[in-house]
């Protein structure tokens, strides 16, 4: 079978690395800063891209709802005082959430470039796992397919030539997921049984396990064998 990524004269919908941007997504690696500073925002139940005007109403109002004074009975009142207090002085100057990006899991940031139809950043990150060999967990291949709108076909030529998938066990879940939209999209009828065999029979010869459980509720109950 000729290769998705050497055929330069009729590319696959899903590999479209001319329309990526050169800024590459995310890294995602955790400093104990950007812990400190996503804490601080919880605490003051403010968004990463809060104002200093909004971090300060904010704390202005949980300070006096959780001061020692106000609160005689409660035995938490001074440690949530403290933490308030501890979270503003956190907070103070920071008036971008630049620093929290990298703070951002890898599927939260493929879901925000969804909500904005940010179809570039599923593309660069696309070239990454082509060209670079990222790997992806099940949910994170599932949610950059959904963004960048692959048919079950694209899913399925991207799944077996990129090699996409950080172990096996991510990889079988991920195929067997695409088995349980064919059996959600799908009306059940003789082709769609061919398809489920031939992704079946795919997967037997990949290597690819399969999920015993689904077959049972979803695709042998539906096609009965005769």
């Amino acid at each position: 079978m000729q290769s998705f990524f050497k055929n330069t004269i009729k590319q696959p919908r899903w590999y479209n690395v001319s329309q990526c941007k050169t800024m590459r997504w995310m890294n995602t690696t955790t400093t104990t800063t950007n812990r400190n500073l996503l804490k601080a925002y919880r605490v003051l139940n403010v968004t990463s891209d809060a104002t200093q005007d909004q971090i300060k109403l904010a704390y202005l109002k949980k300070v006096k709802a959780t001061h020692p004074d106000q609160n005689p009975d409660s035995e938490t009142a001074a440690d949530d005082f403290i933490q308030i207090k501890n979270a503003y002085l956190t907070l103070q100057g920071f008036e971008t959430n630049d620093e929290l990006k990298v703070e951002k899991s890898l599927l939260t940031q493929i879901k925000e470039a969804q909500a904005r139809s940010d179809t570039n950043f599923g593309l660069d990150l696309l070239s990454d796992c082509v060209n670079d060999g990222k790997k992806l967990n099940a949910t994170e291949t599932e949610a950059l397919c959904k963004l960048l709108s692959y048919s079950i076909d694209d899913c399925l030529s991207f799944y077996e030539e990129s090699k996409v998938f950080i172990n096996k066990e991510e990889e079988s879940l991920g195929w067997n997921n695409i088995l349980r939209r064919i059996r959600s999209e799908k009306q059940e009828t003789s082709e769609t049984m061919n398809e489920l065999l031939q992704i079946l029979d795919k997967m037997d010869k990949l290597g690819i396990a399969h999920d015993l459980a689904l077959l049972e509720s979803q695709i042998f109950t539906f096609f009965p064998l005769q």
